[in-house]
């Protein structure tokens, strides 16, 4: 993202989980002042994705001149606001396929676009690849131990098969480490209701 101009758009890919939203989140945030406008459109559906542009529409008509009448005039109205100016960064989360958005990201070169998709194929004529990886079992481990108790490693054992347990997914990790301090049960505690009654876990977050 740092080169000018890139040579294509990048699509960042991985499994769900992998912290793929939460990577793009940082970056859109961290360059919130490099870019503008920044805006985040779900990318799911070709729906979502007119969607996304129409409230992008009335966003940027903020003196309420847009006449359009469906969702659909409005998106290509954003279109063509963005084809008129640069410096703006479109995030296109979750895109079910990067050729799908093939209508977006040709017209748009004034700006930048950062994919997100959990499909590793079909889009390599549109966008960059960019995998994102699980964490490695010493990373995962440590991001568990930072969260629950700092310094301690006497639990080390059972988190390591927390870890495993859990695939190395960045965000159950940081789900269920969340949960362990908040709930103040153990690591130990924890893993077997995650064995017993798996849906159950993967669903409780830190405040239920």
């Amino acid at each position: 993202m740092s080169r000018e101009p890139p040579a294509s758009p990048p699509v960042v890919y991985g499994l769900g989980g992998t912290g793929k939203s939460t990577l793009a989140l940082h970056f859109a945030h961290r360059n919130r002042e490099r870019y503008n406008p920044v805006w985040w459109i779900s990318a799911d559906s070709p729906v979502s994705v007119t969607s996304g542009l129409a409230e992008l529409a009335g966003r940027l008509d903020s003196s309420g001149h847009l006449m359009a009448k469906t969702s659909a005039e409005a998106a290509a109205w954003a279109i063509g606001w963005l084809q008129a100016h640069d410096g703006w960064l479109l995030v296109l989360d979750d895109a079910d396929s990067p050729r799908s958005l093939e209508s977006v990201l040709g017209p748009l070169a004034g700006g930048r676009h950062l994919i997100t998709s959990r499909r590793a194929t079909g889009g390599h004529r549109v966008a960059r690849p960019l995998p994102l990886a699980l964490l490695p079992p010493d990373a995962a481990l440590d991001l568990l131990m930072q969260v629950i108790n700092p310094g301690d490693d006497s639990d080390r054992t059972v988190l390591e098969r927390l870890a495993a347990e859990l695939g190395y997914l960045p965000l159950a990790l940081e789900q269920a480490a969340a949960y362990i301090r908040y709930t103040a049960i153990t690591p130990a505690a924890y893993l077997d209701r995650l064995r017993r009654y798996p849906a159950r876990m993967f669903a409780a977050s830190a405040d239920s």
